[in-house]
C-alpha cells in the first residue's frame, strides 16, 4: 500500500510538472478587433513578435474583427488571466464607447488591466488645394463669411475626430457642419477634390498628401510640434489649449492578471518600442512613441475616459449608439 501511494504521488508530481511546462510553452496571442491592414494591425504584429522574442515562446497576432472591436474585447475578458491572451485596441474602445453606447458587453475599468501604451497619435485639421486659407486664422475668417460652405469631413460620426471638429468650432466661435465618411481615405479624397472645406482625422492619415504638397495641416492636437510635420502648429500654441491631447493604441490584459506578469510584459513591450526595427516602422506609420509603466498607462486611461466622457455629454452624444 505504501508503494502504491508513493507511485500515485510521483505520478501526480509528474502531471503537475508537465502541465506547468505546457502552460509555459502555450502559444500566446495579441487579439485585435479589426481587419488586417492599417497601422494598428502592423503595431499588433510587431508587438506579438517582440513578446515572442522576450518570452522565448510562441506569440501570435490574432484577428477577431467585428462589432467595431467589441468582439475582440469579449474574447480577451473571458480568457484566463495568465498573460497568454492580450488585447490591442485604440483609445475609442476604452474611452469613447463606454460613453456613446447605451450598453456594452464589457466595462474597461472592471474587465481589463492596462499594460502599456503602444504608439500615440495626434488629430489634425487640414484643408485641400481649393482652400485659400494659409493658416487657422484664415480658415476661421473664411468659415465666418461662408457658414453654408463651412464643412468638415471625418472618418465616421460620434468618434474623436468628430468631437474635435465640434470642440474647435465652439472654441473658435464658428459654425462647422460635419460630413461623416466611412474611413479616412474618402475624407482625404473629397478634401483633395474640394468637396469638403476641411478634414479632421489623425495627423498620420494626412502625411502622404501633406508631403506631396496637396494638403495643408492648419493645426494638430499634440503637446508640441511633431517631428512628422514640424511645420504644422499645435492647437495649443494657437490659443486652443483645450484641444490638446491625442489618441493611442494600448495593450491590455484580462482582469485578474497578476501584477508581476503585467509588469514583465510591459518591460518587453517598452524595450521593443525602442528597438530600431519597431521604432522606425512606428514613426513611418505616423505614430509617436510614449513609454509608460502599467501604472502610468492606467492613469492616462482614467484621465482620457473622464475627459471624453465630459465632451460627449456636452455634445449630446451620450448613449447615442
Amino acid at each position: 500500500m505504501r508503494f502504491d501511494r508513493w507511485v500515485v504521488a510521483v505520478l501526480a508530481v509528474a502531471a503537475c510538472v508537465a502541465a506547468g511546462g505546457a502552460q509555459a510553452q502555450a502559444t500566446g496571442r495579441v487579439v485585435l478587433g479589426f481587419a488586417a491592414g492599417g497601422a494598428v494591425a502592423i503595431v499588433t504584429t510587431f508587438t506579438a513578435d517582440k513578446l515572442r522574442e522576450g518570452l522565448g515562446r510562441p506569440f501570435i497576432h490574432e484577428n477577431r474583427a467585428g462589432g467595431e472591436g467589441i468582439i475582440a474585447i469579449d474574447v480577451v475578458k473571458a480568457s484566463e488571466p495568465n498573460g497568454n491572451t492580450l488585447l490591442m485596441t485604440p483609445i475609442a474602445n476604452i474611452c469613447i464607447y463606454p460613453h456613446t453606447y447605451k450598453k456594452l458587453p464589457y466595462d474597461p475599468q472592471r474587465d481589463l488591466v492596462p499594460v502599456a501604451m503602444v504608439g500615440a497619435y495626434h488629430f489634425a485639421l487640414a484643408v485641400g488645394p481649393a482652400s485659400q486659407a494659409k493658416d487657422l486664422a484664415g480658415f476661421n475668417a473664411w468659415a465666418k463669411a461662408n457658414p453654408k460652405q463651412a464643412t468638415f469631413g471625418t472618418p465616421g460620426r460620434g468618434n474623436i475626430p468628430h468631437f474635435y471638429g465640434l470642440m474647435f468650432a465652439s472654441a473658435a466661435g464658428i459654425e462647422l457642419t460635419n460630413v461623416p465618411y466611412k474611413g479616412s481615405a474618402p475624407v482625404i479624397n473629397d478634401l483633395l477634390g474640394g468637396h469638403v472645406a476641411a478634414g479632421v482625422t489623425t495627423l498620420g492619415d494626412f502625411l502622404t498628401q501633406v508631403k506631396a504638397g496637396k494638403l495643408r495641416v492648419l493645426a494638430h492636437s499634440g503637446k508640441g510640434r511633431s517631428p512628422l510635420a514640424p511645420e504644422a502648429p499645435t492647437f495649443a500654441e494657437l490659443g486652443y489649449k483645450n484641444l490638446q491631447g491625442g489618441g493611442w493604441y494600448g495593450l491590455f490584459a484580462p482582469a485578474g492578471t497578476p501584477a508581476a506578469v503585467v509588469e514583465r510584459i510591459n518591460r518587453i513591450v517598452v524595450a521593443g518600442q525602442q528597438a530600431p526595427d519597431m521604432s522606425e516602422r512606428m514613426r513611418g506609420l505616423g505614430l509617436e512613441i510614449e513609454l509608460t509603466t502599467p501604472a502610468e498607462f492606467a492613469a492616462i486611461v482614467r484621465a482620457d475616459s473622464g475627459r471624453w466622457g465630459a465632451v460627449i455629454r456636452a455634445a449630446g452624444f451620450a448613449g447615442s449608439q
